[in-house]
């Protein structure tokens, strides 16, 4: 029987010496992926110039309206629209021909106080007498006195009274504008009534109101009594005669204003202010 000797086993190969490090000097050889090139000498490296800054857009200027609803001070949007209207007036030219004046006030009533500031603007030294008047004007309304006076001074302080309406002057602001040597109005300019307000409340509103009643007494005889019952108790004579005088005087403000004015040959000052307040 025989034995199968085994092989000898190969000798083991030793490992080969790690290569020697490069020479001070040379460039390391490194794989194609992300290679970063080597500078040359005396180069600077250029960063990326950043991108410039777009500046926010402003903000979009605010309109009269937007003024009007932000608005807690009444007198926050009557600057903003004085000072728009100075500016269209500037840009006009009207400057050099008129003497500018305002009365715009939509949230109050025709006072003395109005008066006073009126008088004050047309008698104080930046006013030119030589100019006309040009009395922009906008209202609804107040005492018929205090609008009688600003209409004469506008009247007495200028060689001509030129009054514009560019949207509304009611009962007192008519009485203002029948003073006036024109009237501009536009397509939706109003002029009114001329209705004397006595607080809240207008002066031929009671006048009528007893005429109406006395309608009814005519209509419906059987209620005669309750309905003298019922003035005997509300009415005072005494208010009935002076919201009658009121409104008198307002006829004869306006027959005073409207005297020398070029009116049609059928109509006179008294015809024409009857018809402004009865």
């Amino acid at each position: 029987m025989t034995k199968r000797v085994p092989e000898p086993a190969p000798e083991a190969v030793p490992d080969e010496p790690p290569q020697q490090a490069a020479d001070e000097g040379s460039a390391l050889e490194l794989p194609d992926s992300g290679a970063i090139p080597a500078e040359e000498p005396g180069s600077q490296h250029q960063a990326p110039a950043p991108k410039p800054e777009v500046p926010a857009p402003p903000p979009l200027p605010k309109t009269i309206f937007d003024i009007v609803y932000e608005a807690t001070d009444v007198n926050v949007p009557k600057q903003r629209i004085a000072e728009d209207i100075r500016g269209i007036i500037n840009r006009s030219g009207l400057m050099r021909t008129y003497d500018f004046v305002f009365l715009y006030d939509d949230s109050s009533q025709i006072s003395r106080f109005t008066s006073n500031k009126i008088y004050s603007a047309v008698t104080d030294d930046s006013h030119d007498s030589r100019k006309p008047l040009f009395l922009l004007l906008h209202t609804g309304g107040g005492k018929v006195e205090p609008a009688y006076l600003i209409s004469k001074c506008c009247r007495k302080t200028a060689p001509k009274f030129v009054a514009a309406v560019p949207r509304f002057a009611k009962s007192a602001g008519t009485l203002i504008a029948l003073g006036a040597d024109e009237i501009h109005m536009g397509i939706i300019s109003e002029l009114g009534p001329i209705d004397p307000q006595i607080g809240d409340y207008p002066a031929l509103g009671l006048g009528s109101a007893v005429e109406h009643i006395a309608k009814l007494c005519t209509k419906h005889p059987q209620a005669v009594e309750m309905l003298a019952k019922y003035l005997a108790s509300n009415l005072n004579l005494h208010h009935l005669g002076y919201f009658e005088r009121v409104s008198e005087s307002a006829v004869q403000y306006a027959e005073r204003l409207l005297i020398g004015r070029h009116l049609p040959p059928s109509q006179t000052p008294k015809i024409v202010a009857d018809r402004f307040v009865y």
